[in-house]
């Protein structure tokens, strides 16, 4: 499928750099003068200047990824031009005031996995793009007592969002398991220890959830399964469905060595396990999440030269532990970009969804907490 745009600037040449550049950390660029390519696993977008326009071509395999890629451009022009500069032709044409992406989804069944973990299973329609590799959903949250507002897209192809009394809280969390047939998925949710969620939309949410409860989902729509056969991988209590499906998803030769922390014994969470997986549970022991670097010290104890020359690298965790392991898998280990994903999921004092930075995000946002 593919949608074509033109853009009209005097800027042209620097807007079709910039583009490269904002994009460089999240997929596939290639860049010369007045040219920009961008390859991702939704698709491609071409870029040419000339004289005072800009031609954009995007294709994908099918109209979800299509809607992806169509938002990324328009909404980096957006940002750079203005609002509605993009006009997109060919493929794509809006047929329905739902973004094809999103889903209504209604809770039937909650259960806790630990005493710190709620898994809340969602049942809806046509959900066969979740059996795409992607791992992390958005979730909508509508405000309660009220008939939720949905989403709609806007010419350009970018997201409009309800306001005032209708407005909807988002956060990224994991698809922890699915049954595309039966139309369901599960997603856990860390419940937090303080005595009010105004902070945490999506741990109350879970807390209180019922069956018949609404919420709404946009499809898959960032981070994918490691293809290695050497890895390490290392989270906090958030990471946990994320490590958990990478790990039920890899082949039985993969060797695995996992680093998990969480607050005691109780709180073990269900992992594959088998010979070729070695799990170390690192305990807080009462001691606040994102105050014990428990993490990045004992990563940082592995001796570089007992690590494999194919090692891939994965790690989830609190915004001070993100950075000490992406300086070490950068650093220390000299990992290149293709062998790690270091990520903050979160940041202590921060209120849920505000990001510390830019790059401490997937290109999908801020996991949840």
């Amino acid at each position: 499928m593919r949608s074509n745009a033109i853009i009209s600037s005097d800027q042209a040449e620097a807007l079709v750099a910039n583009f490269a550049d904002r994009f460089r950390d999240f997929a596939q660029v290639a860049a010369e003068a007045g040219k920009a390519t961008l390859i991702s696993r939704y698709g491609r977008a071409d870029l040419a200047a000339k004289a005072n326009q800009i031609s954009i071509a995007v294709s994908a395999k099918d109209d979800i990824d299509l809607c992806y890629i169509k938002m990324a451009v328009a909404e980096y022009f957006s940002s750079a031009v203005g609002p509605g500069v993009v006009h997109w032709s060919g493929d794509g044409e809006i047929t329905s005031p739902l973004p094809p992406f999103f889903r209504e989804m209604r809770v039937v069944l909650v259960a806790d996995v630990t005493p710190q973990m709620r898994r809340l299973r969602l049942s809806g329609r046509d959900l066969h793009h979740f059996a795409a590799d992607g791992l992390h959903v958005r979730l909508l949250f509508p405000p309660k007592g009220s008939p939720p507002v949905w989403p709609t897209l806007g010419v350009d192809g970018r997201i409009v969002w309800p306001g005032g009394a209708d407005r909807l809280t988002s956060r990224v969390y994991t698809i922890r398991s699915r049954n595309i047939e039966r139309g369901e998925i599960e997603i856990d949710f860390v419940l937090h220890d303080h005595p009010t969620h105004t902070q945490s939309p999506g741990a109350s949410f879970a807390e209180h959830a019922q069956p018949g409860d609404l919420v709404g989902l946009f499809a898959p729509a960032g981070g994918e399964i490691p293809r290695a056969q050497s890895l390490i991988l290392c989270g906090d209590d958030t990471a946990l469905p994320a490590i958990a499906r990478i790990l039920g998803e890899l082949p039985s030769s993969a060797h695995v060595r996992l680093f998990i922390e969480i607050d005691n014994p109780e709180c073990h969470y269900e992992l594959r396990s088998g010979p070729n997986i070695e799990l170390t549970y690192l305990y807080r022991d009462g001691r606040q999440a994102g105050t014990t670097r428990l993490l990045s010290e004992t990563l940082s104890r592995l001796e570089v030269d007992n690590l494999a020359d194919d090692l891939y690298f994965w790690a989830g965790c609190e915004f001070g532990d993100f950075v000490e392991l992406r300086r070490l898998a950068r650093r220390s280990w000299k990992l290149p970009r293709e062998r790690h994903l270091v990520v903050s999921f979160w940041r202590r004092g921060f209120a849920e969804g505000e990001a510390p930075s830019a790059d401490a995000r997937p290109a999908s946002g801020a996991k949840s907490r």
